[in-house]
């Protein structure tokens, strides 16, 4: 799972938390950006989208699998598994 947190070299990778998965919380990768600024634009768009505290949420990780951004915008908790 760690592996999945890294972008390739110089990006920054785009990770959904699917809360309501049966396997437990399952992390799946979305997308990797370019820039801090797409990213970071990409995740509070869908994070604004949460509806409760049981809702997917998304984080931004860079290439050495550090949690960069994780929801700042919903007023749910979000939980970096």
């Amino acid at each position: 799972m760690a592996e999945l947190r890294k972008a390739p070299k110089g990006k920054v990778r785009i990770i959904q938390d699917v809360l309501h998965s049966p396997f437990n919380n399952s992390l799946k990768f979305v997308q990797d950006c370019s820039t801090h600024e797409e990213a970071f634009r990409i995740v509070d768009e869908r994070n604004a989208g949460r509806t409760s505290h049981r809702s997917d949420v998304f984080y931004v990780c860079d290439d050495q699998g550090n949690l960069l951004r994780e929801d700042q915008v919903s007023g749910f908790n979000s939980y970096w598994p």
